[in-house]
């Protein structure tokens, strides 16, 4: 594959890897027809339901609190609308081409589902059993056993087209092991943009075709009282029956591990990967060593033979282990020897050891009074926050019959603080980043109390006084941020242009490059591999796609890539043109046995998430305009 890249690497459809996948887009197209403008997700003229929208939220919202990681909740919308727009892309990606599931083929998928079989037989009567109590009908059911399965193949397909055989995967481990070396033109945009003049046309048009880049968020002005229960915590104690009641119910987070005091003599193996005649020698040397006990002392035969140097001259003492630190194999003999014994030889991962349990101490917890302080700062906090909520619905109260927050914050001691203007990217700290209470906030009447937003560290009433929705400044108020974005696009399109003239004109050769301005910058990257040369000056930011196909694109010395990549050099924007200058092979000797096999492997993964990942880029950029999401759905990106 990456000599066909080489070859044909002028093709932007040869990069993207999916000559024989265009052709489908080409004369079949993506969707069934041009996006709909309704209050629905629709993917080339057909909608998504909500019920599938709200599903698919729910799923990301359980990956992510599964995974522990903390998005906001506009992030897993975002994540849902992505993953339903591309489930619907394949699927009809999958009819196009003709993978639509038979009747026959979904028969055949409902009845080896073993939730619809008896004594390993399809029940019919089971089947329409489950379905009811799921609320499903058998067409729904087997509807959607159908685009799965049609889904299915598309995927498929698309792995069958990244196979890895062996000469791929020795062409791949030279890509990624080969030392090279790559020279370089960068061509800066900055040299056009001087020289720019758009007409007025030409920027209102760029105006309307990029309007969301210049939107103006939402913004709101707040009165907010603010409460934390760390405040109350003065105000609070926990009592000796509510120390020991959860004691009791704790004692597990409070147990000490049982310990030994243990002493060892190491005969290391070899390497890390010893063979069995290498093991079989450390074992004879380990009872060669432990026949020498009881009549050598274990402190000085340790001193003598063990190949632990930092334990050897204390007499192989290596301290108290508790359970759970050391090596599995040599914990269980720690803790199944009695105190006093010397073990026979021990097989770890690391060699044979001669094993002495000094003293062992068993599991046990601790007592009541060197845990106190950690049971009471809970209890403390609980008791602190219920007296700040129970202010909090005392001033909830007073606001019902006087909406003036001011006057009723006042009647119980509390000061009204006025917000900046703030927007719901950036909202003050008391939402601690609880996006659904920001979004019910700026959904909030402006002059009522809202209902108040509850966090860990803050307990707040507000009442919104000030809002300006969210709008798209007119042209003329941004008129030069207009030409400057213009600009700034054009310029780089030049220099792209610039660097397509070059490489022309190279012929593919660096040695027939032509002169050039002076403004063209000349270099040369560090050797390295490839997939470093990446992450490295002078590469580190240019863009990675074009980056690697330039990489791709020349095998042998004084080559100059026929792709140009775009980037960024000394904080300056604009085009690399790269020239291999030199390369250094690897060792194929290494590329061999267990080694080819999992470089092999390695690949077809690599090659199969490539294969998938422009795949479904193509889907998404073709099907652009028929792809049109409201924005409820997005809210913090107002679009897809």
């Amino acid at each position: 594959m990456l000599e066909y890249m080489r070859k044909n690497a002028g093709s932007k459809v040869v990069w993207l890897i999916i000559g024989a996948i265009a052709v489908v887009f080409i004369f079949f197209g993506v969707g069934g027809g041009g996006g709909m403008r309704g209050q629905s997700i629709v993917v080339g003229g057909e909608e998504i339901t909500r019920r599938e929208y709200e599903e698919m939220v729910a799923t990301v919202a359980r990956a992510v609190q599964q995974q522990g990681d903390e998005i906001s909740p506009d992030e897993i919308r975002r994540q849902a609308v992505e993953a339903l727009v591309t489930r619907r892309l394949i699927l009809q990606f999958g009819r196009k081409i003709g993978l639509m599931a038979t009747d026959r083929a979904v028969g055949r998928y409902v009845a080896a589902n073993e939730e619809f079989q008896t004594d390993g037989v399809f029940d019919a009567r089971r089947y329409k059993e489950e379905l009811t109590a799921n609320r499903l009908t058998p067409a729904d059911y087997e509807g959607s056993m159908r685009s799965q399965l049609t889904s299915s193949r598309a995927n498929t397909l698309v792995a069958m087209l990244s196979p890895a055989y062996l000469p791929k995967a020795l062409e791949f481990f030279h890509f990624r092991e080969d030392q090279a070396a790559f020279s370089y033109w960068f061509f800066p945009a900055a040299g056009h943009k001087a020289g720019l003049a758009p007409t007025e046309t030409r920027l209102k048009d760029y105006y309307a075709r990029n309007s969301e880049t210049w939107r103006v968020p939402a913004a709101m002005t707040v009165e907010y009282v603010l409460m934390s229960p760390d405040d109350f915590l003065d105000q609070v104690e926990a009592t000796e029956e509510e120390l020991k009641s959860s004691y009791e119910e704790n004692k597990e987070s409070f147990t000490v591990p049982a310990t030994a005091k243990v002493s060892h003599i190491l005969f290391s193996f070899p390497s890390l990967s010893p063979s069995q005649e290498e093991k079989d020698a450390v074992l004879a040397r380990a009872e060669a060593a432990y026949a020498r006990l009881p009549e050598t002392p274990f402190e000085a035969l340790a001193a003598e033979v063990s190949e632990d140097s930092s334990s050897a001259s204390g007499g192989g003492d290596i301290g108290e282990i508790a359970k759970g630190m050391t090596l599995p194999r040599l914990e269980a003999a720690i803790f199944s020897l009695p105190p006093g014994e010397i073990s026979r030889p021990v097989e770890t991962e690391i060699g044979y050891h001669l094993i002495k349990v000094v003293s062992r101490e068993p599991e046990h917890p601790r007592p009541l009074e060197e845990v106190i302080d950690k049971l009471a700062e809970p209890i403390r906090a609980f008791k602190a926050r219920e007296l700040a909520v129970t202010k909090l619905e005392d001033l909830i109260r007073r606001t019902e019959t006087n909406a003036d927050l001011a006057a009723a914050a006042a009647s119980l001691g509390l000061t009204v603080m006025t917000s900046d203007s703030f927007t719901q990217d950036q909202p003050p700290e008391f939402f601690e980043d609880d996006q659904a209470a920001v979004k019910k906030a700026f959904a909030a009447e402006v002059g009522r109390v809202a209902p108040p937003a509850e966090g860990n560290k803050y307990l707040a009433l507000f009442k919104p006084v000030e809002r300006r929705e969210s709008f798209i400044p007119p042209f003329d108020d941004i008129r030069e941020a207009v030409r400057e974005a213009w600009a700034v696009e054009e310029s780089n399109r030049l220099a792209r242009v610039d660097a397509m003239n070059f490489i022309r004109q190279t012929g593919g050769l660096a040695a027939s490059a032509p002169v050039t301005d002076a403004e063209v910058k000349k270099g040369r990257s560090p050797a390295a591999g490839r997939f470093i040369q990446a992450g490295r000056p002078p590469f580190d930011k240019a863009e990675a796609p074009s980056l690697f196909a330039a990489m791709f694109s020349v095998a042998a010395a004084a080559q100059v890539s026929p792709v140009a990549v775009p980037g960024e050099l000394d904080g300056e924007s604009g085009c690399f043109v790269l020239a291999l200058e030199t390369l250094t092979p690897a060792d194929e000797d290494i590329f061999s046995g267990d080694s080819a096999a999992a470089i092999t492997g390695q690949m077809s993964f690599q090659q199969i998430n490539l294969m998938r990942q422009v795949w479904l880029r193509e889907l998404h950029r073709l099907a652009e305009s028929e792809i049109f999401v409201p924005r409820e759905f997005m809210e913090a990106g107002g679009g897809y």
